[in-house]
């Protein structure tokens, strides 16, 4: 009975030990799983930055290139409209016995194509936004693709 008790209590002491222990590799094990999510979300915020940082250049980048366009479109339309102004001056003084009304009306037609011809480049301006939007869709899925999966298998 003596050796049965003794035995006994060694086996409650060494439950408890283990108890012990398990608890403390439980909490051990917590503590590290903190640390590791912490170090995770950090690296998370740090790729999101990156990430946006990168958007951003790459959308002044494109936006730099079409202020660059428009304003070469400016500079050739400014160009074209003071040569076609030119012209048509000189064809109005070359038919001096026209009259005035058909001038009248031949000027107006030639305001109505350039004005036409006008809102159809402005119409190209939706497109531009279009076209930033999509080449930052891009951008953004070529950066998803490219960057390593996380722990929980998703990107």
């Amino acid at each position: 009975m003596t050796l049965e008790n003794k035995l006994k209590a060694e086996m409650d002491e060494h439950r408890l030990r283990l108890d012990k222990d398990l608890e403390t590799q439980h909490n051990n094990f917590a503590a590290e799983m903190e640390k590791l999510i912490k170090k995770h979300q950090a690296a998370m915020e740090k790729e999101a930055k990156v990430m946006a940082n990168e958007e951003k250049k790459f959308q002044q980048h494109i936006q730099a290139q079409q202020k660059k366009e428009l304003n070469s479109f400016l500079e050739s339309w400014k160009r074209e409209y003071k040569l076609r102004k030119e012209q048509l001056k000189e064809e109005l003084n070359e038919h001096q016995s026209t009259p005035k009304k058909e001038k009248q009306e031949w000027l107006s037609k030639q305001k109505e194509n350039v004005q036409h011809f006008q809102a159809e480049e402005e119409a190209n301006l939706p497109r531009q936004r279009q076209y930033l939007q999509l080449e930052c869709h891009r951008f953004k899925r070529r950066m998803l693709l490219g960057r390593p999966r996380t722990l929980s298998g998703r990107s």
